[in-house]
């Protein structure tokens, strides 16, 4: 997977965190509130066309198979990603069209979740090993942003954790991974820890910016009244540019 796979990824989380006012603090927006279409059942040559999908080593079809938002068409797509006789990167194709369950039925994303929890926690689980391939990458942002649209408790940790300062020092993953797990902790905006977290990590000069603005974003949903405030209010070391800009931007 390149590099501008990977950032088109990203580029789609940080379009789900595109925002209010200012821009720049806008919080990330949650799943879809209800159904953006209706659900429709199998016509005349559905059944083969699954089978056919599911035999097959490629995911080409796994896109169009959730869009027509046939809960037997979308059972199939999420069989494929948790197949482990499937190529890796087909695989992946398979779990993003899943992930558009998000905007397009809720009720079909909550659903399918339990089914591919499991295999959501393996690709997560790639941040713990010595390297990430640009796959690995691929993965981990998508399920990190499955499992804490879910508020899956154990994926707080895990993104509280490489979003920690000591561990972003011993053992940094890269930047879209980490704007991932920042966009992620908005769904728990009820954890002191996620707050303190995503404070520390926004007021790091030592940080990327891309990083920071995801924290940012994520930050409203803790604050949804004053959070330009307590930025503008943040003690600014001299040589950091980014902050101070941000500050000059919000008064």
């Amino acid at each position: 997977m390149n590099r501008g796979a990977i950032a088109a990824v990203l580029g789609a989380l940080v379009a789900l965190a595109a925002c209010g006012t200012p821009e720049e603090t806008r919080a990330p927006e949650a799943p879809a509130a209800q159904a953006a279409r209706p659900k429709r059942g199998d016509e005349t040559g559905d059944p083969v066309r699954r089978l056919k999908f599911l035999a097959g080593p490629s995911a080409v079809e796994a896109a169009a198979l959730v869009a027509t938002n046939n809960p037997a068409h979308i059972d199939a797509v999420a069989a494929f990603f948790i197949d482990p006789q499937k190529p890796y990167p087909e695989r992946l194709a398979a779990l993003a069209a899943l992930r558009t369950l998000r905007s397009q039925d809720p009720e079909e994303y909550a659903r399918v979740f339990p089914r591919v929890r499991a295999k959501l926690w393996e690709e997560v689980s790639h941040g713990s090993g010595l390297s990430m391939s640009r796959d690995n990458e691929r993965g981990f942002i998508e399920a990190i942003g499955w499992l804490s649209d879910e508020k899956d408790p154990e994926a707080r940790f895990k993104m509280e954790f490489h979003l920690d300062r000591e561990t972003a020092r011993r053992k940094r993953l890269p930047d879209p991974v980490l704007c991932a797990a920042a966009l992620g902790l908005a769904s728990y905006p009820g954890s002191d820890s996620a707050r303190e977290t995503l404070w520390a990590a926004l007021k790091d000069p030592r940080e990327a910016g891309a990083v920071r603005a995801c924290c940012l974003k994520s930050l409203r949903a803790f604050h949804p009244k004053e959070l330009e405030t307590l930025v503008v209010q943040l003690p600014c070391p001299a040589d950091d540019d980014w902050l101070r800009d941000l500050q000059r931007r919000l008064r």
